[in-house]
């Protein structure tokens, strides 16, 4: 049994799945699996990873293809197929750095035997492709942090890699109930009310920016309407996670939060704001900033109501 599961959920990205592929074969440890849940692709993907099944690789890949049902549902079922003990998480559209899976194995190493059970996850950092570091360093290493720590109290953003424990990801799937997009914090907040994390600035990941994107601004508004639950959701999850010390050391940061939650509730008809802040006090606090949440819902509709304006004359003037 492999002691390491890298997981890529995939959908559309045999243009890029080779880079990941040529970074995984590169890998200095070697007992792992690389499993791939394809989520609906229809670009030549399957083709694609049975060549690389059918060659001469010392690690086993295994292909999983399903009905297109986004992301989270990809995630959950690479979860529940995962055959190592530990679960590093990949996009198709990225590269492992050739000693990534060594460098979390010493991370877990390096935590002591009795402590391993309250820790879910080690992280490291990425890079661009020229090496500069992407997102905010750690401000110590190790740093033992909860991702709401690191989130509330450190003030940590941008791009992170985890190596996580299986068996803790399968208590904590991504709700599938929800349609479109789920934010990751869904996931993360709630487990660290319970796990905490080792982090380390240790680069193990490239993230590259070439992808293409495929939402317009015409279509911005339909997309926020789409992906208004799972906003509402993770923004619910962020304000049970406050407590009257976060709201005296970082005011504006919870503020924001419970103005966000106003703001995305509103996209949702009346019948399906069904997400609330668990706490009294998250509660009271969204109430208070509702109508700062009214303002910034109307200004999304102003916007984009001029976005698309604007787009129509241009469209006008090529024809004039």
């Amino acid at each position: 049994m492999p002691s390491i599961t890298v997981f890529t959920p995939t959908y559309n990205r045999a243009h890029t799945l080779p880079r990941l592929y040529q970074s995984i074969c590169r890998q200095t440890l070697r007992n792992f699996e690389w499993l791939i849940v394809d989520d609906g692709s229809t670009d030549g993907t399957q083709a694609l990873v049975e060549q690389w099944q059918s060659a001469d690789n010392d690690f086993p890949i295994r292909y999983i293809w399903q009905p297109n049902q986004h992301k989270k549902v990809a995630f959950n079922r690479g979860v529940r197929e995962a055959r190592g003990k530990w679960f590093v998480p990949i996009d198709s559209d990225d590269e492992l750095l050739p000693d990534a899976l060594e460098q979390f194995m010493r991370m877990w190493q390096s935590i002591p035997e009795a402590e391993v059970d309250r820790y879910c996850a080690v992280v490291g950092l990425c890079v661009d492709v020229h090496g500069a570091v992407v997102g905010d360093r750690f401000p110590s290493e190790p740093l033992d942090a909860t991702a709401i720590e690191q989130w509330f109290d450190h003030r940590i953003r941008g791009e992170k890699l985890g190596c996580l424990r299986t068996d803790v990801l399968r208590s904590y799937l991504f709700p599938e109930d929800i349609p479109n997009y789920v934010p990751e914090s869904v996931v993360w907040f709630p487990m660290a009310q319970r796990y905490t994390q080792r982090c380390f600035n240790v680069p193990v990941r490239i993230y590259h920016r070439d992808v293409e994107s495929t939402t317009q601004p015409v279509n911005a508004l339909r997309a926020k309407y789409q992906n208004a639950e799972g906003a509402v959701l993770s923004y619910a999850e962020a304000l049970n996670c406050v407590t009257w010390a976060r709201c005296l050391k970082s005011p504006l940061r919870v503020a924001f939060l419970a103005v966000q939650y106003g703001r995305w509730a509103l996209y949702l008809p009346k019948a399906k704001r069904r997400h609330k802040p668990a706490r009294i006090g998250a509660r009271v606090l969204a109430g208070v900033m509702r109508p700062l949440g009214w303002v910034l819902y109307g200004l999304d509709h102003l916007r984009l109501t001029s976005r698309v304006r604007d787009g129509l004359a241009r469209f006008r003037a090529r024809f004039h």
